[in-house]
């Protein structure tokens, strides 16, 4: 990811968090955009990374440049992926001496639950961060207009009190966007809500980990502390997928035979024997006989549709083998 866009002597805001959390709409807002190029679908909007450069924006003498970047639970991408793509860009500007000010990390309110993705994701940011640069962090809470304040307030509550203690320990900023121009302006100029200062008050840049691990140590993607979670989520899913193919074959092997099959086939074979027995009609469904043994089963087709967020369709073909015994 080319960092051509920036210069040293801008005040760069790094916007993350998860698909849908809003970040697109809070730049727009923050840039008094039209808010062309939100994304309402269920597919990620932002699929790279996007340099924004509001031209009547600044910070003293200094432009602020924000950086729009996909979640890494990206409906299109693989989250190792994205985390590359991040880190990459983050690497580039280390080296062109691009200081990173802040990195605001949105999470919507309206979700009642904490799912696993999210959860990994937070472990990940954590672990890309590390936590001298932890202060230097801001978690925005999205979504405001969707929940009842009573029930936010108790969301947010516990997010500070479980999910965030890390973070609000290690010196963690917190904010609430209202979806308003005023609302993010607040956030990037103003005081945040835990009355520790502004965003833009810092004399130095951020110390990211990740870069720190991968420059510095030669550390590969995955065996960095943010990589790491992900790696081992991939491990996971790909020896879930073989056990179930595993189960899948053991299954198979005791496949038995189906009523409406024995009984379209003692039909068909029925057929043929009439013209060579002449009481073929005394034949009796015990007649026809189809042992466990005598019946094969092969896996013929498998397509792997994804069908939302750790969901996977299967659909599979078999092809069966009946052989019949026929006693008369």
């Amino acid at each position: 990811m080319s960092t051509a866009k920036l210069n040293p002597n801008d005040k760069v805001i790094i916007v993350m968090g998860p698909t849908g959390a809003g970040k697109s709409t809070f730049i727009n807002h923050a840039i008094k955009g039209s808010g062309d190029g939100i994304g309402h679908g269920l597919r990620s909007q932002t699929r790279a990374i996007r340099v924004i450069r509001p031209p009547d924006l600044t910070s003293g003498d200094r432009p602020i440049v924000f950086v729009d970047t996909p979640g890494l639970d990206d409906t299109d991408t693989p989250s190792i992926e994205v985390l590359g793509m991040i880190s990459e860009f983050l690497i580039q500007a280390n080296k062109d001496k691009i200081p990173v000010e802040k990195i605001l990390y949105l999470h919507r309110i309206s979700d009642n639950r904490m799912a696993g993705s999210i959860l990994r994701e937070l472990r990940v940011f954590k672990g890309m961060c590390g936590d001298t640069a932890i202060p230097s962090v801001v978690l925005v809470t999205t979504m405001w207009s969707l929940v009842n304040k009573v029930v936010g307030e108790s969301r947010l509550s516990e997010l500070k009190e479980t999910f965030w203690k890390e973070f609000r320990d290690a010196g963690c900023k917190f904010e609430r966007f209202e979806d308003s121009e005023a609302s993010a302006r607040q956030i990037v100029f103003g005081s945040t809500e835990n009355g520790e200062g502004t965003v833009l008050d810092k004399k130095e840049p951020m110390k990211l980990l990740i870069v720190s691990e991968i420059v510095e140590k030669g550390s590969k993607l995955t065996d960095t502390v943010a990589g790491t979670p992900l790696e081992q989520h991939l491990q996971t899913m790909v020896h879930d997928e073989r056990e179930g193919n595993r189960r899948l074959k053991q299954a198979l092997k005791g496949v038995g035979n189906p009523a409406p099959k024995k009984i379209a086939v003692k039909s068909e074979i029925q057929v043929n024997v009439n013209k060579e027995i002449p009481d073929a009609h005394t034949l009796s469904k015990q007649s026809i006989i189809s042992q466990p043994e005598n019946v094969t089963a092969k896996v013929s087709h498998v397509k792997k549709t994804l069908i939302g967020q750790n969901q996977i369709e299967l659909e599979i073909r078999l092809e069966i083998d009946f052989k019949m015994v026929i006693n008369v």
